[in-house]
């Protein structure tokens, strides 16, 4: 299918709501001379189903299925991505996601009206505008994020049943359980929920004590980006982004001659990368720690050919017992160490023994008892830190990421576990606020008079 169908198959879908194969291409192709041709059918009949199969695994439609015909209902919460693409007329294989920060940047950039832009848009169009951040831009930006913050707090996620769950006993009688019709759950994402926080640290703490146990050397990467090369903020990140995973590769790449040439016991990269931003300007940079390499070999090459965007610098690691990684000199620290450290751990600090190095990229306790952090939790936060989660939150990235490799060390992922529904028979069903409740109605009964509450809680994607 061409840009110009799936175009049209969203704009019959945005308008009826619920559609299905048949109806698509009576409508499309029933004009055409070559719809008379049965393979030109089939191809056609193909090529729909992986499109509609592709929006489903983005949340975009739900499959109903009636009789022998599977009917595709749109989903209410993702409608504005649908108007949105027929708006701009943009659809692009490479960003299937639904917020591709590319295709974000290009919406935001089409549309002639952004007075009514809010949240991550409305962020991408400042940051669009901009490269080095002041002092009003991250004003504005944190404004968002708390409205963001405040905002997914009065969602709930509602399940519904599809099936009865009934079990048989040995005599050959069925026992029916009693079951809600509708389940509601608060909503959670990482950035409302104090767990998560601490999940982040504590993966981050095992991550550098398990790689003690396997390795005495390793490389502290920094990868910092030149703006003078970028027209805006946003350029930078997307570079950045596509640039460390072709530095990631050639690291591979050496690592597995180093272990052909029998110069390492290891033939996989071993690493973590923490993504920041600047404190002064709001740049992006990634810290990357490579274990079981004692140097990385021509690193101007490297940032001449692999990096391209910005400057490269190396610092050696090693492993020692009762204290930890540390530097092999403890002035070759990075210079903002005893200021960040001192953020995290407040009183606790001291500048008379080197600190453990996992500190340096943990993130500050967020403390609260029922997990649900609300927009005044992060009022006493440094800005430092606001900044960060601002645009981790705007440009939809994960503050750590690593190997898979590190897992097999027993090393929890650090995601928020999803909600566990008691059984298989709940669907997810929609997002709203909890105000609306009492105005959607099912047959005779509103959904808030039908719904059963629980204090579990859901995420809308792992990882960080």
């Amino acid at each position: 299918m061409d840009k110009e169908e799936k175009i049209k198959v969203l704009e019959l879908l945005y308008q009826s709501g619920i559609v299905s194969i048949p109806y698509i291409f009576s409508v499309l192709y029933e004009k055409k001379d070559a719809c008379l041709d049965i393979r030109f059918k089939r191809r056609k009949i193909k090529q729909l189903q992986r499109f509609f199969n592709e929006l489903h695994d983005l949340g975009i439609v739900k499959k109903e299925r009636y009789g022998k015909i599977v009917f595709y209902k749109l989903n209410e919460v993702r409608k504005d991505i649908i108007s949105s693409v027929i708006k701009t007329k943009y659809y692009s294989k490479k960003s299937k996601r639904s917020n591709s920060l590319q295709k974000l940047f290009y919406i935001v950039n089409s549309l002639d009206n952004k007075e009514n832009l809010t949240g991550r848009m409305k962020n991408i169009d400042i940051l669009s505008n901009t490269i080095m951040l002041n002092n009003d831009v991250k004003a504005k930006i944190i404004n968002e994020f708390l409205y963001y913050i405040m905002n997914i707090n009065n969602k709930i996620v509602i399940f519904k049943k599809t099936e009865d769950k009934h079990e048989i006993t040995e005599d050959g009688s069925v026992i029916l359980y009693d079951q809600p019709e509708y389940l509601a759950y608060d909503y959670r994402v990482r950035f409302n929920s104090a767990r998560w926080f601490k999940n982040v640290n504590r993966f981050i703490r095992n991550a550098f004590e398990e790689a003690g146990k396997r390795f005495k050397w390793a490389v502290h990467i920094t990868l910092t980006v030149n703006p003078k090369k970028f027209n805006n903020h946003v350029e930078t990140v997307i570079k950045a982004k596509k640039q460390l995973n072709s530095f990631l590769t050639t690291l591979r790449y050496q690592q597995k001659k180093l272990y052909e040439k029998g110069l390492s016991k290891h033939k996989k990269l071993y690493y973590l990368c923490f993504t920041e931003f600047g404190e002064e300007n709001g740049l992006i940079h990634f810290h990357l720690i490579v274990f079981g390499r004692r140097r990385i070999a021509d690193i101007k090459n490297l940032e001449e050919k692999k990096w391209k965007i910005g400057y490269v610098k190396a610092k050696q690691l090693v492993y020692k017992r009762g204290i930890g990684w540390t530097y092999p000199k403890w002035k070759n620290r990075p210079k903002d160490f005893d200021k960040r450290v001192k953020k995290i751990l407040g009183n606790k600090y001291s500048f008379k023994f080197p600190i453990k190095l996992y500190f340096y990229f943990s993130l500050p306790k967020m403390k609260k008892k029922d997990d649900k952090l609300e927009k005044d939790d992060y009022d006493g936060l440094d800005p430092y830190f606001l900044l960060n989660y601002a645009l981790l939150f705007t440009y939809n990235l994960k503050y750590i990421t690593y190997s898979r490799n590190i897992l097999k060390w027993n090393v929890e992922p650090y995601g928020i576990r999803y909600i566990d529904l008691p059984n298989d028979n709940y669907e997810f069903f929609a997002v709203c606020y909890e105000w609306d409740l009492k105005t959607t109605f099912i047959g005779k009964y509103s959904l808030y008079d039908l719904l059963f509450y629980s204090d579990a809680f859901i995420i809308k994607s792992k990882g960080g």
